[in-house]
């Protein structure tokens, strides 16, 4: 039996008009949280491209955000780590601080097979495994996707793993290497 690790994640989308169901929101990214014997820490994955028509038609400042959007997420997790040790607490003050245009979604549990050399695993690496499982076809039980940046419409997939995500149709490699923070652990 394959050990299981559980980890938190919040989905970081951009709504072109806030409202409170988030119809019509992009995902940029995730932002998981996970604990090992080792560390606690918190990773952001970001989109590594948007397409042209999703910028089309935003105003200045909306554009800049997504266009800086790494940038600016690295920011608002930063923030969020001050006074946080537990991942699940830096999730929940980004969705807290985020309902809106940017917005973070309350963070979520899934259950995934431990990291393979978990014990010797650098954070980074952990991080990048996690995300991936998260975004990938076979754990979601998703179609395949298409291979252009075009297909954006989100598909919810949570058949038969208890994950609730809208996933966008992105073709792989999708996403910027994650940025990783440690978290002082509790003595």
């Amino acid at each position: 039996m394959t050990a299981k690790h559980k980890i938190c994640y919040s989905v970081v989308q951009f709504r072109r008009e806030p409202n409170a169901d988030g119809r019509g929101a992009v995902c940029l990214g995730f932002i998981i949280g996970f604990e090992t014997k080792q560390f606690a820490a918190v990773g952001l994955a970001v989109r590594a491209s948007l397409d042209e028509r999703m910028l089309a038609g935003l105003d200045p400042l909306s554009r800049e955000m997504l266009e800086n959007r790494q940038d600016v997420l690295v920011a608002e997790v930063d923030a969020a780590l001050n006074g946080h040790r537990k991942p699940k607490d830096v999730l929940r003050a980004l969705a807290a601080q985020n309902p809106w245009t940017l917005s973070v979604t309350p963070p979520k549990e899934a259950e995934l097979d431990v990291a393979p050399d978990l014990d010797k695993a650098s954070v980074q690496k952990v991080a990048e495994d996690y995300v991936l499982r998260l975004y990938s076809r076979s754990l979601l039980q998703t179609q395949p996707v298409e291979p252009t940046l075009g297909a954006l419409a989100p598909r919810r997939a949570s058949q038969g793993h208890g994950l609730d995500l809208e996933i966008p149709s992105l073709p792989a490699p999708w996403m910027i290497p994650p940025v990783v923070r440690m978290l002082p652990r509790a003595v």
